[in-house]
């Protein structure tokens, strides 16, 4: 008997393998940082480009399916990326990224479900949707 909690709508995966239910999802942005690339023979004002992305936090609770909590660990003791893939619901598409873990905040339920806030440092510039 599994003790895993039902998918119901939003599910993440890692490294191709179903990690996750997606319970909250904050932090999704894209940014860009802004150079100053002004000429003084240009005229009157400031230009300014977009240069480099950033890297975001991206913040999910989750309800880990059964098991696989030991996969987002992995990636995070040894600090390597790992290929996320978020399933939106119903007709909303997919997103994916990769990303490292940064920081993961466990809290183990009576019932045996382990949940946890997880934040993602995500490259922007890694970001696809489909």
């Amino acid at each position: 008997m599994s003790n895993s909690v039902a998918a119901k709508e939003t599910i993440i995966s890692l490294d191709g393998t179903p990690l996750a239910e997606v319970t909250a999802l904050t932090g999704v942005a894209l940014a860009r940082e802004l150079a100053d690339v002004t000429s003084f023979g240009a005229g009157i004002g400031r230009d300014r480009k977009p240069v480099l992305s950033e890297i975001v936090d991206i913040t999910m609770e989750m309800n880990f399916l059964s098991g696989e909590i030991y996969a987002l660990n992995a990636h995070f003791t040894a600090g390597t990326v790992g290929a996320f893939t978020v399933l939106l619901p119903e007709t909303l598409g997919t997103f994916s990224f990769n990303a490292f873990v940064p920081k993961i905040e466990l809290v183990i339920e009576f019932d045996n479900i382990v949940k946890a806030t997880v934040t993602l440092g995500v490259n922007v510039d890694d970001v696809t949707y489909g």
